[in-house]
């Protein structure tokens, strides 16, 4: 109990670690990012900042999202990935309404063309402004059904 005790107490996710994220993106996000404003970042980055800013995240970790039709977890994992593997195509966070997006330089070799709020070694946080797009063809069927429901209802 004692070794337990003593570990956790040192316990800290901000700037150590392969995981852990920088004071500097934390202090950026908590001045620029409005509450419920939505992030878009890598389901790993996106739940560390989430315990730091009233945040929406376009995506999380798989194990911590309800699986359901409205929440579509495995399609949104993919859509992350397809975003970040495949060269940022902005219709994606877009789709998702995200206001921001973050960049994980450790991650994800990604420049964007967008104005930068932050950025140090690890991390780059970019303001994502403008109207939602309509999705790119290279997303699903299920997600382009669901953008046009979205599109009818405007």
């Amino acid at each position: 109990m004692p070794v337990a005790v003593h570990g956790f107490s040192h316990w800290n996710r901000v700037g150590n670690g392969s995981g852990a994220l920088t004071r500097g993106l934390i202090k950026s996000v908590r001045a620029d990012v409005k509450p419920k404003d939505v992030l878009f970042a890598d389901p790993e980055t996106g739940y560390l900042l989430a315990a730091y800013a009233p945040v929406y995240l376009a995506d999380a970790p798989f194990g911590h999202v309800a699986v359901t039709k409205k929440n579509r977890p495995k399609q949104r994992l993919r859509d992350i990935y397809r975003f970040y593997a495949h060269g940022g195509d902005l219709s994606i966070p877009r789709y998702y309404g995200a206001h921001w997006i973050i960049v994980d330089r450790r991650r994800h070799r990604l420049t964007l063309h967008l104005p930068r709020a932050y950025a140090d070694q690890r991390y780059v946080l970019y303001r994502l402004g403008g109207k939602v797009l309509a999705p790119s063809p290279s997303l699903s069927k299920a997600t382009n059904h669901l953008s046009l429901r979205l599109k009818a209802a405007a």
